[in-house]
């Protein structure tokens, strides 16, 4: 009798078998519908009706333009100024009155810088010896407080390759100096875009910006380059290494004054970019200071024609939308 008890009490605290895969199967069902339905939930209290659409229909969302920093480079009205000129002539207007900006010439297209300075010597560099940058810029700042230097990189025209990074420390070198003689922006005009330099503009552009602290980095970006089939790619990728983009107008035909500044105002606004004229195109001049706010206009190089059509990079261009009126 006690051994049956005994027996009695071993069955009665004996774990209980597994559970029949009938049960578990049904469980788990059960807590996957359980999740479907909160995240179900979540997914239409956070997010709007078009989205939950496309993520529920398969559909992609449609192209659009990468986003563009805020902008912090201020708006103004450059004119072009080539340093050793006289400041008085920048007071000699109707009102009398100086500009509130300059575009002031530091080199040519070919490279022959405009000044002598201290970095220009240290590295040998040929300038012109009757202009010293620090005098020249002290004297300017009295008159007009923005002042963008114009510069034309020579890096990417060495033969040898293996010069493209001494010759850019030379350039930021220079460019750091006139910064710190009082200068307010950089703006460089003539690099290279290609898929084949594309790195080593990047790379520049990093060089400088680096040396210019938080003195302003613009870089000119032709309209060809621009309306180009990647060029809605290409803008944001050079705003992430500069403070603007200017867009370059300049050498384009006279003749089709209008219609060029309607269709640059699509990259003005989208890209927060400003235009950048030649002082020999009179006709966008004329019409770029009655209708914008942010101009910037350099010195025309020395030969130069008046409405010469861009040369262009080759590439196909896209269509910009029609956004109305140059604003």
């Amino acid at each position: 009798m006690n051994g049956w008890r005994r027996r009695s009490r071993r069955r009665r605290n004996r774990t209980p078998g597994k559970l029949p895969p009938l049960a578990i199967v049904g469980i788990c069902l059960g807590a996957a519908v359980l999740i479907a339905l909160v995240i179900g939930n979540l997914l239409h209290f956070w997010l709007d009706d078009e989205t939950m659409q496309r993520l529920t229909d398969g559909t992609t969302a449609p192209e659009e333009p990468l986003p563009v920093p805020e902008r912090e480079v201020p708006l103004v009205k450059a004119y072009p100024f080539v340093l050793g000129d006289s400041t008085g002539s920048l007071s000699s207007g109707e009102d009398g009155v100086p500009p509130a900006a300059l575009s002031v010439s530091l080199n040519t297209p070919t490279g022959e810088l405009l000044y002598t300075s201290e970095v220009s010597e240290h590295f040998g560099i040929p300038g012109d010896a009757d202009v010293a940058l620090t005098e020249s810029m002290t004297e300017l700042r009295e008159v007009v407080p923005y002042l963008c230097g114009v510069f034309y990189p020579q890096a990417f025209s060495q033969e040898d390759g293996s010069l493209f990074y001494p010759s850019a420390a030379e350039e930021a070198a220079l460019l750091r100096e006139f910064a710190r003689a009082g200068g307010s922006e950089v703006l460089l005009i003539g690099l290279s875009f290609d898929s084949g330099h594309l790195m080593d503009t990047l790379t520049y552009l990093g060089l400088i910006k680096e040396a210019l602290g938080s003195t302003m980095l613009a870089v000119a970006v032709p309209l060809s380059v621009a309306g180009a089939a990647q060029g809605w790619e290409l803008l944001p990728i050079l705003r992430e290494h500069a403070d603007l983009l200017a867009l370059d107008l300049q050498g384009e035909d006279a003749a089709a004054v209008e219609s060029l500044l309607l269709d640059a105002n699509y990259y003005l606004v989208q890209h927060q970019m400003r235009l950048l004229l030649s002082s020999d195109q009179e006709a966008f001049i004329s019409i770029a200071e009655a209708t914008l706010s942010d101009v910037q206009i350099v010195t025309a190089p020395p030969g130069t024609a008046t409405g010469d059509p861009g040369e262009g990079d080759g590439t196909d261009t896209a269509e910009p939308p029609d956004t109305g009126a140059v604003g």
